[in-house]
């Protein structure tokens, strides 16, 4: 699953008909699809950071187990946690922030019969979470593996 690719099908979502009149229901998969372009995203940083990204050299089971052990909504409440603006550059910040705020649209867009969405502001999150993806992927190793175990494991008390 390319992040990436996912900005792409919700950007072609987004632009509608011939009129450029997009029904709600474009909005409404182009807004889930790019949350996510960003929740993918944050599984690849995990299983990169963690595994390793070369291919040839890491174990493909082991990769998709970190991959696959993205929570949803563990990781929106780690995003929402004060140690985010203590303990993490801006990159890792403003991604978090935009992870919530995707999350939360999502939610609306899949579960919210009565929800409306504007194109304007459906295309603002597009950039948003293409933005946040690039700033995420130039991390530092050690950043992008420190944000990976702190997203992943629970510390004891």
């Amino acid at each position: 699953m390319q992040p990436l690719d996912l900005i792409g099908t919700a950007k072609r979502m987004s632009k509608g008909d011939a009129r450029g009149r997009p029904r709600q229901a474009d909005l409404r998969r182009a807004v889930s699809t790019t949350y996510y372009a960003v929740f993918h995203a944050l599984c690849r940083l995990c299983a990169d950071s963690l595994i390793g990204k070369n291919r040839s050299s890491r174990s493909h089971p082991a990769w998709r187990h970190v991959y696959r052990a993205v929570q949803h909504g563990a990781c929106a409440n780690r995003c929402l946690d004060g140690v985010i603006k203590r303990k993490f550059p801006r990159e890792v910040q403003d991604f978090c922030g935009i992870f919530v705020q995707l999350q939360e649209k999502r939610h609306l867009a899949d579960y919210d019969p009565f929800a409306r969405f504007v194109l304007s502001d459906v295309r603002q999150d597009i950039a948003s979470a293409e933005s946040a993806i690039q700033s995420i992927r130039k991390l530092s190793a050690p950043d992008a593996k420190a944000f990976a175990i702190w997203l992943l494991l629970q510390k004891r008390d």
